[in-house]
C-alpha cells in the first residue's frame, strides 16, 4: 500500500536536510549560493504568489578582479522579443538605458543580459530600493522584490572575501583587489577505469534486500522497483532499489556488498560540505561508464526548487563531484539553478 504522502515528504525533507550548505543563505526575497571555490550566485525573486515569475541573477567568480554578470528573466509564453525599461521604486535608473530581451523557442522566459556598465548602475540602484519594475512600453511585465537585496549582496561579499575592498558589491571599503586571497583549488577526483560488469545481475540478493530500513515499503510491486547494480571493483558491488514512492519522486536505499552478497553495509557518501553520510538518495541513478552516482530532489511537482548532486567512485569511496541547489520555490527553471559544488577529474 502506498505510504501516506505526508510521511513520505517528511522523509524526503530529512534527506535534503542532510545536504545543508554552508554557502547558502536567504534574505527575505533574495537567495544566495556560493560554491567551494567562492563562485557565488544571487537571485532577486518576485514576491510569493506573484502573477508572473521573474528573477534578477547576479553571478560572480571568486577571482579578485572578476566582474559580476547580471541578467534579468521574465516569464512569457508568447513574446519572443521585447524592449524593457527598468525602474526602482518607480524611478528610472541613471546610466542603465533600455534592455533588449529575447526568448528562444525552448525557453519559457524572456531574458536580457546586462553589460558591465548596466550591471554596475543597476546594482547601485537596487541596494536602497524596495522593488524593481520591468516595463515593456506602458505595461508592467513583472516586479522583482528588492527586500533583502542589500543584506544578500553583503553576505555574498563576505563569502568571497571582498568585504571592505573596492571590489565589493555592497560592503565596499578601501582595500585593493590585490588584498583578496586566491580562490581555493578545485578538488581533483581520480576515478579508476570502469571494471567489467560480467556476472552482475539486476536482482538484489536476499541478504541486501533484508537490510532495507523500516521506512521502506514492504512487498513493493515489481513495476515500482528500479534496481541499481554495478561492480565498482573486484569484490565490491553496489546494490540499490526503491525504498518507497512519493507523489512525484522515489527514495532509494543503497548498499555495498561482496561478489557473493556478503559483508553487506550501507553506502556512505563523501562527507564534504557537511554532507550527511546516508544511504538514502532521491531519484538515484548510476552511470557504469563514469562510475558516477547521482540523485535529484524536487521541492514540489513543477520542479522549480530542490537539489541535485553526483558522487564519483575514486577506487575507495564515492566523492562528491557536483551539486546544484535552489531552496526558494519561486519559478526559477532548473537550468538556472546555481552550482554549489564543483570538482575536476583526471
Amino acid at each position: 500500500m502506498r505510504r501516506d504522502l505526508s510521511m513520505a515528504m517528511l522523509v524526503l525533507g530529512a534527506v535534503l536536510a542532510g545536504r545543508a550548505q554552508a554557502g547558502e543563505a536567504t534574505f527575505k526575497d533574495w537567495d544566495v549560493v556560493c560554491d567551494n571555490v567562492r563562485t557565488c550566485t544571487a537571485f532577486g525573486l518576485t514576491e510569493e504568489g506573484a502573477e508572473t515569475d521573474a528573477f534578477l541573477k547576479i553571478e560572480r567568480t571568486g577571482a579578485p578582479n572578476a566582474a559580476p554578470r547580471l541578467s534579468l528573466a521574465v516569464q512569457s509564453d508568447t513574446a519572443t522579443a521585447e524592449t524593457w525599461a527598468l525602474k526602482v521604486d518607480g524611478r528610472p535608473i541613471a546610466g542603465l538605458g533600455a534592455l533588449k530581451a529575447r526568448r528562444t523557442a525552448d525557453d519559457s522566459f524572456l531574458r536580457a543580459p546586462l553589460s558591465a556598465v548596466q550591471g554596475a548602475a543597476l546594482t547601485a540602484a537596487l541596494l536602497n530600493g524596495g522593488s524593481l519594475t520591468v516595463k515593456a512600453g506602458a505595461e508592467d511585465e513583472a516586479t522583482i522584490s528588492l527586500a533583502g537585496s542589500a543584506a544578500a549582496l553583503r553576505w555574498m561579499d563576505d563569502q568571497q572575501k571582498r568585504a571592505g575592498s573596492v571590489t565589493a558589491l555592497a560592503a565596499k571599503g578601501p582595500k585593493p583587489a590585490s588584498s583578496l586571497p586566491p580562490v581555493p583549488e578545485v578538488p581533483l577526483i581520480r576515478p579508476p577505469p570502469s571494471p567489467s560488469q560480467a556476472g552482475v545481475g539486476d536482482v538484489l540478493p536476499k541478504s541486501v534486500r533484508a537490510r532495507f530500513g523500516p521506512d521502506c515499503e514492504a512487498n513493493l510491486p515489481a513495476d515500482r522497483r528500479d534496481p541499481i547494480s554495478a561492480r565498482l571493483a573486484p569484490g565490491v558491488i553496489l546494490w540499490g532499489d526503491v525504498c518507497f514512492n512519493a507523489a512525484y519522486q522515489s527514495v532509494y536505499e543503497l548498499f555495498l556488498a561482496d561478489e557473493a552478497g556478503g559483508h553487506v553495509r550501507p553506502l556512505l557518501l563523501d562527507a564534504e560540505l557537511g554532507e550527511k553520510p546516508d544511504n538514502q538518495l532521491i531519484e538515484a541513478a548510476f552511470d557504469r561508464d563514469t562510475l558516477t552516482l547521482s540523485d535529484f530532489y524536487k521541492g514540489r511537482g513543477i520542479g522549480d526548487c530542490g537539489a541535485g548532486a553526483s558522487w564519483t567512485w575514486d577506487g575507495k569511496t564515492f566523492r562528491l563531484s557536483a551539486q546544484t541547489t535552489m531552496s526558494e520555490c519561486r519559478g526559477v527553471p532548473q537550468d538556472d539553478w546555481p552550482i554549489s559544488f564543483v570538482s575536476r577529474q583526471k
